[in-house]
């Protein structure tokens, strides 16, 4: 596996993200790569008075557009000094983060929001896995069957 620590810190993230109702697709503050960032910033998580995630005490977003790592990731802008420290504190390459952030958003789907997030969070450790060259031994194709069967019982 490559570089273990930082795969096993990004998946202790994102399942607290999950599990702490922190992850939201379309949220650039919330996504699977705004969590990341957030958690190596030392960022909080929180909602603002019109319901949408910022980090909390950092300034996110001007006259409406988001400051932050996305438009370097997901649009190939040169980042600004803010938005490289971002990508920076994660640990990943710029392309890295854009299969992470790709494969969150595409897991969507015409599912509860509760199953969107869960699919998301199974599409990040995918990709994660892949980026990590994680071996999958036994325990952990049953892991991934025993969720994937969750899935379809949703």
């Amino acid at each position: 596996m490559i570089k273990e620590q930082l795969y096993r810190k990004t998946c202790d993230i994102l399942f607290d993200a999950y599990f702490n109702d922190t992850l939201e697709h379309g949220q650039c503050c919330a996504c699977a790569v705004g969590n990341i960032v957030a958690a190596n910033m030392g960022l909080t998580i929180i909602k603002d008075g019109d319901g949408m995630f910022i980090w909390e005490n950092y300034e996110c977003y001007n006259n409406g557009h988001f400051l932050g790592w996305f438009y370097p990731v997901r649009e190939g802008t040169l980042p600004t000094n803010q938005q490289l420290a971002e990508i920076n504190s994660t640990g990943y390459e710029i392309y890295e983060l854009n299969q992470i952030e790709s494969a969150f958003e595409r897991s969507g789907g015409y599912f509860t929001n509760d199953e969107k997030m869960f699919n998301g969070l199974c599409a990040v450790i995918e990709v994660l896995n892949k980026i990590h060259e994680v071996e999958e031994d036994t325990q952990t194709v049953r892991f991934k069957n025993h969720y994937k069967s969750k899935i379809v019982l949703l």
